[in-house]
């Protein structure tokens, strides 16, 4: 809490009132993120992503809570979301499988066009 006495956020009050000997309180909520806890939270994404890409794990709080362990951090201290996994994981398919990704890209096409024409006869459209 942080007191303000003269603050403009302060209603007007009249001579001898009770709101004009009272100061004004202001709660700060902005959190504070200090620079560990960042950098905490990117080496969970980058190691539950790697669990996630080369132990064939499907859960995403399994492999946050195994990352935070083997880090040594407390399960709950600054996890990242799930959106920052999936982050982590696209950086390490980009960095160590570029060429599966566009083999299997190809084939999913393929595929895609094998059924499109199965159901022509329906016109389907992309």
């Amino acid at each position: 809490m942080l007191c303000i006495p003269n603050s403009p956020l302060a209603p007007p009050a009249g001579e001898g009132s009770v709101k004009s000997r009272r100061a004004t309180f202001i709660t700060l909520s902005m959190p504070v993120r200090d620079g560990r806890s960042r950098r905490d939270r990117a080496h969970i994404a980058e190691l539950a992503a790697r669990f996630l890409a080369e132990h064939g794990m499907r859960d995403y709080g399994l492999a946050k809570r195994k990352a935070a362990r083997q880090l040594g951090l407390p399960d709950g201290h600054g996890m990242p979301s799930n959106e920052e996994v999936d982050a982590a994981l696209m950086r390490r398919r980009d960095l160590y499988a570029p060429e599966e990704l566009t083999g299997t890209l190809a084939a999913l096409r393929e595929q895609a066009l094998a059924v499109m024409r199965a159901f022509q006869r329906f016109n389907p459209v992309l």
